[in-house]
C-alpha cells in the first residue's frame, strides 16, 4: 500500500468500515494531518462532520484509502 500524505483527503475503506471502533466516522471524509512513522495508528486524521465539527481520530493505514469524488 502506498503512503498517504498529509493534506491528503481519506474516506474509510472496507476494512475500516467493518471495525465498530469507526462507527463514528462512517460516511464522513477526513484530512491527513500528521502521519508519525511506524506506529500502530500513525495517521493523525480530523474527520469533518455535517454540522462543522471536526473529530480527530488515529487511524491505521488499511483503516482508510484517498477520498475519490463520486460521479
Amino acid at each position: 500500500m502506498k503512503k498517504i500524505n498529509n493534506g491528503e483527503l481519506v474516506e474509510l475503506s472496507a476494512a475500516g468500515k467493518k471495525l465498530d471502533q469507526n462507527s463514528e466516522v462512517h460516511s464522513l471524509f477526513g484530512m491527513v494531518v500528521e502521519h508519525k512513522g511506524n506506529t500502530r495508528h500513525p495517521y493523525k486524521i480530523d474527520w469533518y462532520k455535517p454540522n462543522g465539527e471536526i473529530h480527530k481520530f488515529p487511524m491505521a493505514r488499511y483503516e482508510i484509502k484517498r477520498f475519490k469524488v463520486k460521479k
